[in-house]
C-alpha cells in the first residue's frame, strides 16, 4: 500500500468519524483547529523538502493553539522537529536568532489565551472535564472504559468497522510502505 493510499484511508476515517461530523455541523472550533493544524503540517513538510525555514508553520500552529490547547503540544512537537533538523544539518547557531524570533511570534499570538484562561479558571489549560469536577487517574477504571466503548460503538460504528478492518487487512498483508515517496 502506498503512502498516498494510506493517507486517503486515514482522511476518510477522520471524515466519517461521528464526533468530528457532529463538531463540523454544530459550528465547533474542531474543524478550524484541524484546518490550521494540517496547514501547519503542510507548510512544515514543504519546508523540509525545500530545506528552507519560514514563519508560516509557526503562524498556523499559533492559530491552532488559540483554538484548542492541544495546539501547544503540536507546536512543541514542531519546534522539537525543527531543532533536531538544525542539529542534524549543523545549522543551529546560524538559525538560532530566527528560531527565537518565531518562538516569540508564537508566544505573542498564543500567550493572551493562556493568560485569559488562567485569570478565568486558575489553570493555563482549562477543559470541560476539570470544569465538571473530573479528577485525574493514570489507569482508567472499568466504568470509564465501558462508557468510552459504548460511545465509540454508538457514534462511530461504521468508522470503527473500517478502522478495525483496516488494521486486520494491513496486519495480514506483507507489503511495505515506501518512506521515500512524493508527498
Amino acid at each position: 500500500m502506498t503512502p498516498q493510499k494510506l493517507s486517503l484511508i486515514i482522511s476518510l476515517l477522520t471524515v466519517f468519524a461521528g464526533r468530528f461530523a457532529w463538531a463540523a455541523m454544530s459550528g465547533m472550533e474542531t474543524t478550524l483547529f484541524t484546518f490550521f493544524t494540517l496547514a501547519g503540517v503542510y507548510f512544515y513538510l514543504k519546508e523540509l523538502r525545500s530545506n528552507t525555514f519560514s514563519v508560516l508553520p509557526t503562524l498556523m500552529f499559533a492559530l491552532s493553539a488559540i483554538l484548542r490547547p492541544e495546539g501547544m503540544l503540536i507546536y512543541s512537537i514542531y519546534a522539537f522537529g525543527i531543532t533536531l533538523n538544525f542539529v542534524k544539518d549543523k545549522t543551529f547557531r546560524a538559525n538560532l536568532s530566527k528560531f527565537a524570533l518565531y518562538i516569540l511570534i508564537f508566544l505573542l499570538i498564543a500567550l493572551p489565551y493562556l493568560i485569559f484562561s488562567y485569570n478565568v479558571s486558575g489553570h493555563f489549560f482549562p477543559n470541560t472535564f476539570r470544569g465538571q469536577g473530573g479528577g485525574f487517574s493514570l489507569i482508567p477504571n472499568f466504568n470509564y472504559l465501558r462508557i468510552v466503548g459504548f460511545f465509540f460503538l454508538r457514534d462511530n460504528f461504521i468508522t470503527g468497522l473500517l478502522f478495525f478492518g483496516f488494521i486486520f487487512i494491513t496486519s495480514i498483508t506483507t507489503e511495505d510502505i515506501s518512506v521515500n515517496s512524493n508527498i
